[in-house]
């Protein structure tokens, strides 16, 4: 009689099974980088796009009504009651196909005022760059009264407003050039230089208010250094939150509390109509320095000194550098070891300077 013999079970020993572990464990972290590299490049794809799509706006503007849209403009009274208000970022929406929101705008009042708090609140995804960790986080802050540079008598509030991560560039202090240049106060080479266009305060009724300025440039023919040599819209992503680096600031921070306010984190608020470029030392700190482009967000001003005063620069999410639009529509991607010379001359409409490779 034939007796059979026991069968032998086929598997895997456990050193093989931890072997194969290892081996998909190397391929993930291999494959992981790459992934996360090409999701990256489509949101900075995406970033680069929106700029575009502004840039595309603010020409249809300047066709229609020969200059760019006033970079912002704030009226108020003696007594410190604010009368209208508007921005670009506010002008330029029928030109993104947004002319719904535009029209719920009431320009007879601010864009802190109840009556506009619907417009407020309209969402924008071509003013959201997707590299920011904040993404579309609504905006709620009260200026208290005089926060605004002593202008506003009562608070201003905003209510879950839509962000924005873009704004214009108006001027560069010459705080920043005395730093880059390591010029001594007074210098004749630091005289600060004039952006595409800048923002306006009126004092209703009183002409020779000492607040009173009045808006400059916003047409092609001020850029005189030339159009596709000048900055118009740069990343400053981020708010209403506090970085310096690409740390976030915790909101215990005295400055993290005053930018949340004055940042000018909404789209429709006219101090994002604003950056007057001071720079900040690389490590984020102080209120100027020769760090430009992805040192901090911050747009806080020392006391004594205007709400628009001592922006730090640009700053984005990306690697590397930040995104510009150009006055002749293209988008650039500026290194954040780009000369501060070089960031300098293409801020400035009409400075004369030679702006080589960038």
């Amino acid at each position: 009689m034939k007796t059979s013999s026991p069968r032998r079970v086929s598997g895997f020993t456990l050193i093989e099974l931890l072997v194969v572990i290892a081996i998909i464990a190397v391929l993930i972290a291999l494959l992981l980088p790459a992934v996360q590299q090409a999701r990256e490049a489509a949101r900075r794809s995406q970033c680069r796009n929106n700029m575009k799509q502004i840039g595309l706006a603010f020409h249809n503007y300047h066709d229609t009504y020969n200059q760019f849209p006033l970079v912002s403009i704030l009226s108020a009274t003696p007594t410190g009651s604010l009368g209208g208000s508007n921005v670009w970022s506010l002008a330029i929406l029928p030109y993104l196909d947004q002319t719904s929101i535009y029209n719920s705008y009431n320009f007879d009042y601010s864009a802190w005022s109840t009556q506009n708090r619907p417009a407020s609140q309209g969402f924008i995804s071509g003013y959201i760059c997707p590299s920011s960790p904040s993404g579309e986080q609504r905006i709620s802050l009260t200026i208290p009264p005089g926060g605004l540079s002593g202008v506003n008598a009562s608070a201003l509030t905003f209510e879950n407003a839509s962000p924005i991560h873009y704004i214009v560039t108006t001027n560069v202090m010459s705080n920043y050039i005395r730093a880059v240049l390591n010029l001594p106060a007074g210098d004749e080479n630091s005289k600060e230089r004039n952006g595409w266009g800048k923002g306006a305060i009126r004092v209703l009724g009183v002409p020779s208010h000492a607040l009173m300025t009045g808006g400059s440039g916003g047409k092609m023919r001020d850029i005189r250094d030339g159009a596709s040599n000048t900055i118009m819209v740069a990343e400053l992503a981020g708010r209403q939150d506090l970085y310096r680096g690409q740390t976030k600031v915790p909101t215990s921070d005295a400055e993290a509390q005053k930018h949340a306010l004055l940042g000018g984190a909404a789209w429709i608020d006219p101090l994002n109509g604003n950056l007057e470029i001071s720079g900040r030392l690389f490590d984020g700190t102080g209120n100027e320095g020769s760090c430009a482009i992805n040192c901090s967000n911050s747009r806080t001003n020392p006391p004594g000194s205007s709400f628009s005063n001592f922006g730090s620069g640009f700053y984005s999410f990306h690697t590397g550098g930040a995104t510009v639009l150009m006055g002749d529509g293209s988008v650039r991607f500026l290194s954040e070891n780009l000369a501060g010379v070089t960031l300098i001359a293409l801020v400035s409409r009409d400075g004369g300077e030679t702006v080589g490779e960038f």
